[in-house]
């Protein structure tokens, strides 16, 4: 996160390009209803889809690619803050705009990379050991996981950048 907000800072078009790419990616998402604000609900489901996504990665032995998901995502992050900076806009704005909910969403993210990345090592294992269970208890462990620690950080993250995030910026703006 931090290189690319250095890059982005270094590059104010480099930052202004993902920025945008990024908001086109909200407003395609559904996230948002035609008024503007966001919808929790809608934020749910497209970050339990992401985390979903990120562990399914998992999957493919070897590539351990649930770890490229985190990773893009902190680029984006420093990039869309470079933008704010660049644009003129105190970075103290920015990270109201995403520490109310990062608090959650981001151990949650952590989390998810974090069982993409066991159940693709498990599945090595399983492919050089033979070990037949490995695989099993790996999702289960990643289930209990998901559903008592994953789901309620994504749903507290979607309630808080609905209905918090937004007031936090009407009040410094």
């Amino acid at each position: 996160m931090i290189a690319s907000y250095v890059l982005g800072r270094l590059s104010p078009t480099l930052s202004a390009n993902v920025a945008e790419q990024f908001t086109n990616m909200v407003a395609d998402s559904g996230i948002a209803d035609e008024s503007g604000p966001l919808r929790a609900i809608s934020i749910f489901i497209h970050n339990v889809r992401a985390a979903m996504t990120a562990v399914l990665y998992g999957f493919v032995p070897y590539l351990f690619l649930p770890a490229v998901v985190l990773g893009t995502n902190s680029m984006i992050l420093g990039f869309v803050g470079a933008h704010y900076v660049n644009s003129g806009r105190p970075i103290l704005l920015y990270l109201a705009a995403i520490v109310p909910h990062g608090i959650f969403e981001i151990p949650a993210l952590v989390l998810v990379m974090a069982c993409g990345l066991y159940l693709c090592a498990c599945l090595v294992r399983r492919i050089r050991t033979g070990e037949r269970q490995i695989v099993k208890q790996a999702i289960s462990r990643i289930l209990r996981l998901i559903l008592f620690h994953i789901l309620p950080l994504l749903f507290l993250a979607a309630l808080i950048e609905a209905y918090v995030t937004g007031a936090i910026l009407q009040i410094l703006q």
